[in-house]
């Protein structure tokens, strides 16, 4: 039986609004659907299911730049701001990606260590429409 190839995210990328690199170093992304429940008499004692209401959620984690301050000027990444355009990308800005049409910065947590770098976790929620990816990864 063939195995699959792995693979690797050493080339992935976040972007918004097309051009500002947001350095990470991991993203994470989790559709959902509202399960709305329309058992009846005639579903013989099972329940059923249909899709309600989409959302998506999606956690990036990295390290802060030291070049670049990303609570103020173009970029704005704080908790309660809406952000236009976020791409999460598998390979490079031109391949396969998450497309959110805007996010809402939920929160932000950052951790500095003596023995390491700044880093942050930032839990987004897409707001309006997203799109899977498409074409190979």
């Amino acid at each position: 039986m063939a195995a699959g190839t792995p693979l690797s995210a050493k080339n992935a990328t976040v972007r918004i609004n097309t051009t500002f690199v947001w350095y990470a170093a991991e993203w994470r992304v989790r559709p959902q659907a509202d399960a709305l429940d329309f058992s009846n008499f005639e579903g013989a004692g099972f329940r059923n299911w249909i899709a309600g209401l989409l959302q998506l959620q999606a956690t990036i984690s990295g390290w802060q730049d030291v070049g670049l301050n990303t609570y103020e000027g173009d970029h704005d990444i704080v908790a309660g701001a809406v952000l236009p355009n976020m791409r999460l990308y598998y390979q490079s800005a031109a391949g396969p990606h998450w497309a959110l049409t805007s996010v809402f910065i939920e929160d932000i947590e950052e951790t500095s260590r003596v023995e390491d770098l700044v880093r942050y976790t930032t839990n987004v929620r897409a707001k309006g429409t997203w799109v899977y990816p498409t074409g190979n990864l």
